[in-house]
């Protein structure tokens, strides 16, 4: 394995413990706040981090593809208020592994609409991650619940978020266009987040 793959393979799973941290979080206040709120609080503080290099001047946040950055964000949109929504139906551990399903779908839809390399080996590793899907959600064995079926959607919608900034990020600002996302995703879920249910206590 090379240099450069280990990093990948370290930025994963550092991106993996950030967003077991943030559905933990999202599950303590999700008491207290609905869905569309915490999508909102979201796109806040990614905007907030992002603050600092854009009134310094460091970060680009210039572009010409508007329709394509507002595409993803709704993709986004839809994709946290599922994933949000479905933390307070299912207890945290189940929702956190529903949730990784989302590399798997993505690794097929990339092979499908992206051309990426083909393997045995690949379509192994696809398998092993389908059958842990099936052992946490067993099917015909436990009731049919529709809140793994919220989680499992928004990991297709979340692929499609992905796949949209990959045909669009090589073109693009790195850091910039996440801004850019940012930015399109609070906007669209400030409606949302105002005139959605209120929570009871």
């Amino acid at each position: 394995m090379s240099h450069s793959q280990i990093q990948a393979v370290g930025w994963i799973l550092l991106t993996g413990f950030i967003a077991v941290s943030i559905n933990t979080i999202v599950r303590y206040l999700s008491d207290d706040f609905h869905a569309f709120q915490l999508v909102f609080f979201y796109s806040f503080l990614a905007l907030a981090f992002y603050m600092p290099s854009i009134w310094s001047g460091k970060l680009t946040v210039k572009t010409d593809r508007t329709k394509l950055y507002f595409l993803r964000s709704a993709l986004e949109f839809v994709a946290f208020s599922l994933l949000f929504f479905g933390l307070t139906l299912m207890p945290l551990p189940v929702h956190t592994s529903l949730s990784f399903t989302s590399p798997l779908f993505g690794s097929i839809a990339a092979i499908i609409f992206l051309r990426e390399p083909n393997s045995l080996h690949r379509w192994i590793a696809l398998g092993i991650g389908f059958v842990g899907v099936l052992v946490i959600t067993r099917p015909g064995v436990t009731d049919f619940d529709v809140s793994g079926l919220i989680v499992l959607a928004a990991g297709l919608r979340w692929v499609g978020s992905t796949l949209s900034g990959d045909f669009y990020f090589p073109m693009m600002l790195g850091a910039g266009g996440i801004w850019i996302v940012a930015f399109t995703l609070y906007v669209i879920a400030l409606w949302p987040a105002i005139s959605g249910p209120r929570q009871t206590a």
